[in-house]
């Protein structure tokens, strides 16, 4: 018999008594409103989640394997519930349909609803709130910071009211000692493993969503530590939330503190109620869990299959067994015992576009700013180059050595000021894509907002660099003192810098792999340095390859650069040594420049296109 709406199909049976049943609808009708306060412009709706006969399937060697084979099941408001598998289970896949993670109808089948509601009809994301099993924060950003700014997103209100909030949850979740810590990574030392399982639960639950899913939040932490959260989640159940979590190995102490319990093996459910019944429910199955044996231990053993492709007999007919057992005894949906009200379909606060620009930008500032390699390391970088090419190059002359030295000097400043930007640059997406990734899927901001703040973040970068580098080799060199030439000078390394920058994040957005963005982002300058002019007069190259000199910001930098020195001068040798009839540079100054802007510019259009591309592909 199939029920309406909100219910899933059942069989004979029922692990809970009544007066279990009856316990915890007392327990549900007692739940304080503490969580309403947390976030009073926010109403939180309590609501259960239900699955029923979901089928999930992808395609492994040409071969289509069934990941989910017909689960059911069902998620109370006020209770933790923990689901358990071996690996291979489907328990991690099962999570994600359940948080809207994966398009139910791309590869599965059956129907996943909320107080009766489809996932699918509303905007489910805005109920949910859905942590990672890797700890996805920005290193740079303290805790306070990272939890104001997913608040400043998510919920209405003044700087104030919101501050007052981020403290609550910070209170509730034990981060007052490290608000003002910076999270930190592996070569930068921050806040520990469990402050940040923490931090990334304080950003998610900010906006006080009626659903919590998590995925292994215990992995990687101590047996005290993992105890210490699992507590925290419960209460936030208390509170009226649906609480839903992979675990992975849990203590004795922190599986008993597990109010339901989902067991998993080989895409079936055979095991669904509570915990604490478990072990008596595979006993009487004649699996009689040790008292002294931690039974998430024994249930792991149990149901390890060592060949999924090719199981024994003896796995096999385990899994017939316990197939046919849960079949029999599979727990009624109880949703008559909870007053539950349709999802409502109100619209959701969301900042202006402006305003998410505006954050992203101060994000992405402090973050460049607190990078030495976005901010520190470069202008050393530059000071250090700038006095180099001083102390060898100081006053150039206009005999035809000079001449030769002031176009080393002109091409060496174009070199640095791609090339170390360009590497930088490049690793910007592959380090920032999983958070990027997060965001955009939690719907804070789109990708070209993202872009657009990332950009004006680093600009200020873009102006201060080169002109240090300018002021301090500009008359050092002895070039021509001229307030038009010097500021002209300083345009086109600025421009040549961004070009740069827009090399590396072309490379960046074209791959995920930060060892293969550094490889690409030292290997294309290389190439396209050779079609910059220097090494050899471009009207002269093989016409098969000259065409690489249109899309080199070498060449037009170059270009400028000289035609910026040399143009309207007399030298102090025959007329055959023009530098620019040497070169073949015969084109207007402000051609050149403008085809250097255009060469920025489409740089970081295509790699906007690449990024968007990368972000369909992983949704």
């Amino acid at each position: 018999m199939v029920k309406t709406a909100g219910q899933i199909e059942t069989n004979k049976g029922n692990l809970e008594d009544n007066s279990d049943r009856d316990e915890r609808n007392m327990k549900i009708e007692s739940i304080p409103s503490e969580s309403e306060a947390l976030n009073p412009n926010i109403s939180q709706q309590r609501v259960q989640l239900t699955w029923d006969d979901v089928n999930y399937r992808v395609t492994i060697n040409h071969k289509e394997q069934e990941i989910l084979k017909g689960v059911s099941g069902f998620a109370n408001p006020g209770e933790f519930l923990a689901i358990m598998g071996s690996s291979g289970a489907g328990k991690t896949t099962l999570l994600n349909l359940l948080a809207g993670r994966i398009n139910p109808n791309s590869r599965s089948s059956g129907t996943i609803m909320v107080n009766g509601t489809d996932i699918q009809s509303f905007n489910y994301k805005k109920i949910t709130a859905y942590i990672t099993q890797m700890d996805i924060l920005l290193p740079t950003m303290t805790v306070r910071e990272s939890i104001m700014f997913s608040a400043k997103m998510r919920i209405p209100g003044t700087d104030q009211e919101i501050k007052e909030k981020v403290d609550t949850i910070m209170a509730a979740l034990r981060l007052e000692k490290v608000a003002e810590n910076i999270v930190g990574s592996v070569m930068v030392k921050g806040i520990s493993g469990g402050e940040r399982k923490r931090t990334c639960i304080a950003i998610e639950i900010i906006s006080n969503p009626s659903i919590i899913i998590l995925d292994e939040p215990t992995s990687g932490l101590d047996s005290f530590t993992a105890e210490v959260l699992i507590d925290l989640l419960k209460e936030q159940a208390r509170n009226g939330k649906t609480v839903i979590s992979t675990i992975h190995q849990p203590s004795t102490k922190v599986f008993n503190k597990f109010d339901k319990l989902i067991l998993l093996t080989e895409g079936y459910t055979i095991y669904q109620g509570p915990a604490t019944k478990s072990r008596r429910y595979f006993a009487k199955l004649g699996y009689k869990c040790p008292r002294q044996v931690n039974p998430a231990d024994y249930f792991m053993r149990m149901l390890h299959v060592v060949n999924r492709y090719d199981k024994t007999e003896e796995e096999q007919n385990l899994l017939d067994k316990l197939n046919e057992a849960y079949k029999k005894n599979e727990p009624k949906n109880d949703s008559d015992l909870f007053y539950l009200t349709p999802i409502e379909s109100h619209s959701v606060y969301s900042l202006n576009f402006r305003s998410k620009i505006a954050l992203l930008w101060k994000r992405s500032f402090v973050n460049a700013a607190r990078n030495p390699m976005l901010s520190r390391v470069r202008i050393i970088q530059y000071v250090i180059n700038a006095t180099l090419v001083d102390l060898l190059f100081h006053g150039l002359s206009e005999t035809q050595r000079g001449l030769l030295n002031t176009n080393g000097v002109l091409f060496f400043s174009i070199n640095i000021s791609i090339v170390l930007t360009n590497n930088s640059s490049a690793l910007t997406f592959p380090i920032e894509r999983p958070i990027f990734l997060k965001e955009i899927g939690q719907g804070l901001y789109g990708s070209a907002i993202y872009y657009v703040a990332k950009n004006l973040s680093e600009l200020p970068m873009q102006i201060i660099a080169p002109l240090i580098y300018a002021l301090m080799t500009y008359f050092a060199l002895g070039l021509k003192l001229t307030a038009g030439k010097f500021f002209t000078y300083f345009a086109i390394l600025m421009l040549t810098q961004m070009s740069g920058v827009g090399l590396g994040y072309l490379v960046g957005a074209s791959t995920e792999n930060v060892l293969l963005a550094h490889a690409f982002a030292a290997l294309i300058p290389s190439g396209l340095m050779i079609f910059g002019g220097m090494y050899g007069n471009l009207e002269s190259m093989n016409n098969a390859f000259s065409w690489i000199q249109y899309i080199s910001p070498f060449s037009w930098a170059f270009k400028s650069l000289t035609i910026n020195q040399y143009r309207d001068n007399s030298f102090d040798c025959s007329p055959s040594c023009d530098p620019l009839d040497r070169l073949g540079f015969h084109d207007p100054l402000w051609q050149d420049i403008i085809c250097l802007c255009a060469l920025m510019l489409g740089y970081r259009i295509l790699a906007y296109v690449l990024l968007r591309i990368g972000l369909k592909k992983r949704s």
